[in-house]
């Protein structure tokens, strides 16, 4: 998976025998129990002992521009493991936004204020975020202005208010439900301030629409897949949206997170196509020569670190996450 953050207070749930899936990979192991809607009013509620238990400073991020690229990984404890010695006993279904109900939108956006509103356990000034649904915005490319995710109600808000404050070139949110939402770092500066969006005129839809999602898709490597996919739609969001979700410290636009998931998923379906040798497959050049699948991923000690070996699979070891198709 591309890493993204997992709450260790995450919990599993059973579901009826038909939401039962059998992954043909996992032979004579037990079947998979896959929650198709995630209980986002379970989670509020295990959201609100984390507020009331979490120590501590800032919003955990790790994203920025490395040899021109931008990189991303918010580096928040990994969920607690299912089955440490291979596949997981059951999964969470990852879905898009917009198919959840009105009551699981609100659910969600209270359990990320939540978090928005907790002190994390790095002991800087801020709070803690977690991990949260995706958002495909393949479906939203011809007019993406207008995508739900940009609901004022039943999503995150749209465009900086020109009337607003500015914040370095951007303008502060004024709509619901984050309007009162206060980052306090900016790049690697304190700084406390509005969320900030300056939507750009030119979206660069071109980028991330079906046809262009499905020229990432026909790569044949990993690291054919990933420059195309960098090159691509995960630059077109940040782009877009401007503000504070172009610096190094995007994570603190909410949609950030959706964004980022949507990565994560575009790489679930390219592992698909050829589950066997692609959940494998990782290569290419860094800054310190050639990567391998030994590679180390730190995690800042707040958990401990993995190798990309262990997330490659999103349906074993600690992940246990499997996502919506369409």
């Amino acid at each position: 998976m591309f890493p993204l953050a997992h709450s260790s207070q995450q919990q599993y749930v059973h579901v009826p025998t038909s939401d039962v899936l059998r992954d043909p990979d996992l032979a004579d192991e037990k079947l998979l129990e896959v929650a198709p809607r995630r209980p986002w009013s379970t989670y509020v509620k295990v959201a609100s002992l984390v507020c009331a238990a979490v120590l501590g400073g800032c919003v955990v991020f790790a994203l920025g521009y490395t040899s021109g690229q931008y990189w991303g990984a918010d580096f928040s404890p990994l969920a607690t493991p299912v089955d440490t010695s291979g596949s997981c006993k059951e999964l969470y279904l990852r879905r898009e936004w917009r198919s959840l109900s009105k009551q699981e939108k609100r659910d969600y956006i209270d359990a990320f204020q939540c978090f928005v509103d907790s002190p994390s356990v790095l002991g800087l000034n801020g709070s803690l975020y977690n991990d949260f649904s995706f958002w495909d915005w393949s479906l939203d490319w011809d007019d993406i202005t207008n995508s739900p995710v940009f609901d004022s109600k039943l999503g995150f808000g749209g465009d900086g208010d020109p009337k607003a404050p500015e914040h370095e070139s951007a303008h502060c949110v004024t709509d619901l439900p984050f309007k009162n939402l206060r980052p306090q770092w900016y790049g690697s500066m304190y700084d406390p301030h509005c969320l900030a969006r300056s939507f750009n005129e030119d979206w660069y839809a071109h980028y991330m629409n079906p046809e262009a999602l499905e020229k990432v898709m026909a790569a044949t490597s990993y690291e054919e897949f990933f420059l195309a996919l960098e090159m691509g739609p995960h630059d077109i969001i940040p782009l877009g949206i401007r503000g504070d979700f172009s610096s190094f410290t995007a994570p603190n636009d909410p949609i950030f997170y959706l964004h980022h998931a949507q990565l994560d998923r575009v790489w679930w379906l390219w592992q698909m196509r050829d589950k066997k040798n692609r959940v494998h497959d990782y290569g290419g050049t860094g800054d310190r020569g050639n990567v391998s699948l030994t590679d180390t991923l730190p995690l800042a000690g707040l958990d401990k670190d993995v190798t990309v070996a262990d997330i490659m699979d999103t349906e074993r070891g600690e992940l246990c996450y499997r996502y919506m198709y369409s």
